[in-house]
């Protein structure tokens, strides 16, 4: 019935000003004050939990103590809205919710002038979805606390470290970012050893920066190393490895490797999809860089390019949300491929 409450709010809702028919109705989700602290808790524990709450909403699995009322409720919702706006009017308001909720509570945390892990994951929630100034701001806070506390050569220092070479890389300040990135990969040498799955993850984001500025073989230099990490400490199945072939993909790119390109991005696609599932927005992300891929090679490529990125900005546009950097670019690439069919 909860459910039958949303669609109610989302089928009332006009599609525009202009829609007079239908009478306006605002869907506002709220949460108890005590979902607060478990919010703080599981970020604390996985910075990527906002974004698996958001993959994990789908109205198709409501239930009912009635089963005629959920069959009910399912035929009118089928039969207007549809299950797809109906969850992403759900997410767009918890999306909302999550990171108002984050922002005050990084705040707090900030103000206690004592580290603790919770600062940096809701910095890192903050930077995901788009408030990189902010988000700046806690890191910095949250490095300060984490040298004061722990030293300048511990892990959760690194970790910092990469945090701000993340946000900064986003901002496209890459010398900044590669300062960040080099001196986190120096003390993950250190304090994890140079094949630990971290290092690896550093070596990834060196990568990322040196191919955005041009200089494709350090990128692949530390792709290549990244890869050899992670391939033997996590596997070949594993998330990171399949994002690593993305990123080899991108730097293959550029350096006119069109085949090989194609081969790890399809690598990455494959192996998100079995490992996170379609819904993910990771998977989103290697399903839209396989269709950007696609829509350069001509005419035999041009279906699959379609059907991958609009898989890509569906999904994208429902965990992200319609304005994030990411579903913007895939659009804006489905967009010119149709001009081009056109």
């Amino acid at each position: 019935w909860c459910l039958w409450e949303t669609y109610c709010a989302v089928h009332l809702s006009p599609r525009s000003d202009s829609d007079p028919a239908k009478k306006r109705v605002r869907l506002v989700i709220r949460l108890p004050p005590d979902q607060e602290q478990s919010f703080l808790c599981a970020v604390g524990e996985d910075f990527d939990a906002v974004t698996a709450a958001l993959v994990h909403i789908q109205a198709e699995k409501a239930t009912a103590f009635n089963p005629v009322d959920r069959e009910n409720i399912f035929s009118a919702i089928q039969e207007t809205v549809g299950f797809e706006a109906l969850n992403a009017a759900v997410k767009d308001q918890l999306r909302a919710w999550y990171l108002d909720t984050a922002a005050v509570l990084a705040e707090r945390e900030a103000a206690r002038g004592d580290y603790t892990p919770a600062l940096c994951n809701l910095a890192s929630v903050l930077s995901d979805f788009g408030d990189y100034e902010r988000a700046l701001r806690l890191y910095t806070r949250a490095l300060d606390l984490t040298q004061a506390r722990l030293g300048t050569q511990h892990s959760r220092t690194a970790t910092t470290h990469v945090n701000m070479g993340s946000t900064l890389w986003y901002q496209k300040k890459y010398p900044e970012a590669l300062a960040h990135y080099s001196t986190a990969l120096a003390v993950r040498r250190v304090t994890e050893g140079e094949d630990h799955p971290e290092t690896a993850s550093v070596h990834a984001c060196l990568a990322v920066v040196y191919n955005d500025i041009g200089q494709y073989t350090d990128a692949l230099d530390h792709f290549a190393r990244a890869l050899e990490i992670r391939r033997a400490r996590l596997g070949e199945e594993h998330a990171d490895t399949g994002d690593t072939y993305g990123n080899l993909s991108i730097t293959y790119e550029n350096l006119h490797h069109l085949d090989r390109a194609l081969e790890c991005a399809s690598k990455n696609a494959t192996i998100l999809r079995a490992a996170l599932g379609p819904e993910h927005p990771r998977t989103a992300l290697a399903l839209g860089n396989l269709g950007r891929l696609q829509a350069g090679l001509g005419c035999e490529q041009i279906s699959a390019a379609e059907s991958n990125l609009r898989c890509a900005c569906t999904v994208l546009a429902a965990t992200l949300g319609p304005g994030h950097r990411e579903t913007v670019k895939y659009q804006q690439i489905l967009a010119e491929l149709h001009g081009t069919k056109k």
